[in-house]
């Protein structure tokens, strides 16, 4: 990673992931560790001026929305509650598609969302995706 890259990761780190977790811990409830894998995101497929509107709209914005309609009411808040231990973001180059990008261990209670740095608009196509996991795996 170069230069220009750490310095954009810098710069979502410090001010823009605070106020993405903020909302995240708030969709679902409760406190959640999130670990992003930044090497992998940020790995020369896309311009460093473009990583945090593609990141958010990649990850962020589907992981808030599918937590917020798990967490809609009580049951879904107490079942998130008892079984998401953490959330994981990367990019394996194994995802393009709202429906096979997340996954769920509930042996570990790990939330994983692997996509690679495509089909950024598909927004609601990775919540619903993420829905559908959620729903099935807790």
């Amino acid at each position: 990673m170069g230069l220009a890259e750490r310095r954009a990761v810098k710069h979502f780190q410090d001010e823009l992931l605070p106020e993405l977790q903020r909302r995240i811990n708030e969709a679902a409830g409760f406190e959640v560790p999130t670990e992003i894998d930044w090497d992998s995101l940020s790995n020369g497929s896309l311009a460093p001026e473009y990583y945090a509107e593609t990141w958010r709209q990649i990850y962020f914005e589907p992981l808030i929305a599918g937590l917020r309609d798990i967490a809609r009411d009580e049951l879904g808040q107490e079942t998130l509650r008892q079984h998401l231990k953490r959330i994981v973001i990367q990019n394996s180059d194994q995802s393009y598609s709202g429906s096979s990008w997340s996954s769920f261990d509930g042996g570990t209670g790990t939330l994983r969302l692997d996509h690679q740095l495509a089909n950024v608009g598909d927004v609601a196509a990775r919540t619903e995706g993420l829905i559908d996991t959620l729903e099935k795996s807790l």
